[in-house]
């Protein structure tokens, strides 16, 4: 755990020299699965503050019946972490399998585990970004919520963090797999486009 907090560091610090130490490790694809797993729960506690603040629009009575029953929302708030856990999970295996197929028919050599890990380290800016919008629904909930969808005043930072997930995922793959960086770059962005709106929609 502590290699891989420090391989997180240096993965949003010196990018390019982390990949390759990381790299030449050829670590197991449960080497990264922590993060994944903190991405999904962040996520997941994210969607549960939007799914308790959607009772709001209920009738008294359905509302009523919801609030004074013991333990429902903390029910809805599990579910709803573990749902994002799960998306999370799933979408992990699908990009890290999209990017190295990418990667192999790039002429990239083979290791289905330099892909995984990469995209498990990719997660982290979405984390950050995710984890702020948490941060800011405890604060300011109304305004988490309506700002967070569409093109709200948080548009701007969930641009930049997007991005910097694809181009950390387009630059170790290039890295990894020892091919093009431009290559890799608009599969990389479309990818962490999906893998960010992916748990928001579940």
């Amino acid at each position: 755990m502590v290699r891989l907090l420090r391989d997180s560091m240096a993965v949003l610090i010196r990018p390019r020299s982390a990949f390759c130490s990381i790299t030449e490790r050829n670590s197991s694809s449960a080497y990264v699965l922590p993060l994944i797993l903190v991405y999904g729960m962040v996520n997941g506690g994210f969607a549960a503050v939007r799914v308790l603040s959607s009772l709001a629009s209920l009738p008294a009575v359905e509302r009523g019946v919801i609030v004074s029953t013991p333990g429902l929302n903390l029910v809805l708030q599990l579910s709803a972490a573990a749902g994002g856990v799960v998306v999370a999970l799933l979408l992990w295996i699908i990009m890290a399998s999209v990017m190295y197929v990418v990667a192999r028919l790039s002429g990239g050599q083979a290791g289905f585990n330099k892909s995984s890990v990469l995209v498990g380290f990719s997660t982290i800016p979405l984390s950050i970004y995710s984890a702020l919008l948490l941060l800011l629904s405890q604060v300011a909930p109304t305004l988490a919520l309506t700002q967070s969808q569409g093109f709200g005043l948080t548009f701007p930072f969930k641009a930049v963090f997007v991005g910097w997930s694809g181009l950390l995922v387009a630059w170790g793959t290039s890295i990894a797999y020892r091919i093009g960086f431009k290559r890799m770059l608009v599969a990389s962005l479309m990818f962490s486009l999906l893998f960010f709106y992916g748990p928001n929609i579940a």
